[in-house]
């Protein structure tokens, strides 16, 4: 539900006649409405019956803060921002004591945008420092799971013993994100090495010939109960990766 916002949002900015902005809008003061007080959200609501208790998706949060960004962007309303940054800013403060985060890949990529309109100090709803702070806090996280070794054994690059490829391109996709604002730091040097790592794993896997051509499998381990499905959520995981990695080249060449 939150995640469709944001991918319609950016739908509507390919295509301007796919959704009116007004439909944009009103699917935002829906988010507005599940969003709490303190950034939080209530993540499933029955028209019937009102909010569902004790329903909560890791996801949801940080796909909402990058709809509302894409809305911002569709009609400049500030309340958009503020909305993001309180949503971000909750997740941050949620886990700041924790030894090891989720790899919240969403909200990686929900600040990367939302940093793009905040000052060195400030942001809508937030701070630039606990925003990155919580970006750094997902990619240490994220850093010690990938699998490493030789390539012949087929998971070099995955993080997971299996080779799933969902897992590697959602991760890759939050790592490129925090890669435009993470600065110059050790850190910094160790994502960049296992983006390209994660890189090379699922163009490995990508199948090259036959039917079923340009597909991503679910894993490389047959022992995988997915390891034979091609599901569009692994493509498409994948291809958002991939061209997040173009367009770190097409940047450097400008």
């Amino acid at each position: 539900m939150q995640s469709n916002s944001a991918a319609r949002a950016r739908r509507n900015r390919c295509n301007s006649r796919t959704f009116r902005l007004e439909q944009l809008q009103s699917m935002g003061r829906f988010l507005l409405f599940l969003q709490k007080d303190d950034g939080s959200f209530v993540h499933k609501y029955r028209v019937e019956s009102g909010p569902v208790q004790d329903w909560d998706v890791l996801y949801y949060p940080g796909e909402a803060a990058l709809g509302f960004v894409a809305l911002y962007e569709a009609d400049h309303s500030r309340d958009w921002l503020v909305a993001a940054g309180k949503a971000l800013s909750f997740l941050a403060k949620s886990r700041a004591r924790l030894s090891t985060v989720p790899a919240d890949h969403w909200a990686l990529m929900a600040t990367a945008k939302l940093l793009l309109y905040c000052d060195q100090i400030s942001c809508p709803g937030s701070s630039r420092e606990e925003l990155v702070n919580h970006a750094i806090q997902i990619c240490n996280s994220i850093v010690p799971e990938q699998f490493r070794g030789s390539v012949a054994a087929g998971i070099n690059g995955a993080f997971d013993p299996t080779g799933r490829t969902a897992p590697t391109a959602t991760r890759l996709e939050g790592l490129l994100a925090a890669s435009e604002f993470l600065k110059p730091s050790e850190l910094r040097t160790k994502v960049e090495a296992i983006i390209e790592r994660a890189v090379a794993f699922l163009l490995r896997m990508q199948i090259t010939s036959g039917l079923y051509s340009g597909g991503i499998p679910g894993a490389f381990a047959t022992k995988s109960l997915d390891s034979s499905e091609i599901r569009i959520d692994y493509l498409q995981h994948t291809l958002s990766a991939w061209l997040r990695y173009q367009k770190r080249f097409q940047f450097a060449r400008n």
